[in-house]
């Protein structure tokens, strides 16, 4: 095999994993998307607001689709502490506390 056959497998080698590199890195991390595209996903769950009370306890404002939670944080465990309808959003009619969960 002479020298210019080897030059051409190292630089098609080169190439490829130059391929292999921009489709592994594309999209956000180390996702690889081939079909499809970038899709945005439609968040459902969202921390709205955060109140530090002290270094291992916190209530957290979190909206889980059309609700709003009261959560708080408390060394290694949380509470629900309330839930809500989420500001904006229509009342059903026949709502009552036992369906709001």
């Amino acid at each position: 095999m002479g020298w210019f056959t080897q030059a051409g497998a190292v630089a098609l080698v080169i190439a490829l994993a130059a391929g292999a590199r921009v489709l592994l890195s594309r999209g956000r991390g180390n996702t690889f998307r081939l079909i499809g595209g970038h899709r945005k996903r439609a968040q459902v769950i969202e921390v709205v607001d955060r109140l530090g009370l002290t270094p291992r306890h916190s209530l957290y404002a979190v909206r889980l689709a059309d609700r709003l939670l009261v959560v708080a944080v408390h060394g290694d465990q949380c509470s629900l502490l309330k839930t809500m309808r989420w500001p904006g959003e229509p009342e059903a009619e026949h709502s009552s506390p036992a369906a709001v969960r």
